[in-house]
């Protein structure tokens, strides 16, 4: 199971994801340390959009993790504000996620429920 905890900046993202590692041992990322290692090539730009953008432009680098973690491990928590509702139904087609989005004010819960369907949390 793939973890994606998704949200806007400050709002418990990386506590959520210890708290997961805590009650179920397994790898964490958070994707905020990845920016400079990315595919993206102007990072000054990346570092001024929004949430949206941002999420958009580090897609492909997400894609190319997802890859490289299912080879390593079961279970595995990721958690950054560039996770996107958009991108699960996606995602969720290669891979077995459970997603959730904390304080995304761009966009509402009819939303994030279209594009990520229902999820029970333990």
């Amino acid at each position: 199971m793939i973890y994606l905890i998704g949200g806007a900046p400050r709002v418990g993202k990386s506590l959520f994801a210890a708290q997961l590692v805590s009650a179920k041992p397994m790898p964490s990322f958070s994707l905020d340390y990845l920016y400079s290692l990315s595919q993206i090539t102007k990072i000054e730009e990346f570092k001024g959009a929004n949430i949206l953008e941002k999420g958009r432009l580090f897609y492909p680098t997400l894609k190319e993790l997802l890859i490289d973690v299912n080879r390593r491990s079961e279970d595995c928590v990721i958690e950054g504000e560039v996770i996107l509702p958009e991108f699960i139904p996606e995602l969720s087609e290669k891979y077995t996620i459970k997603s959730c989005f904390l304080g995304l004010s761009e966009t509402n819960l009819e939303t994030i429920l279209r594009h990520g369907g229902y999820f029970n949390w333990p």
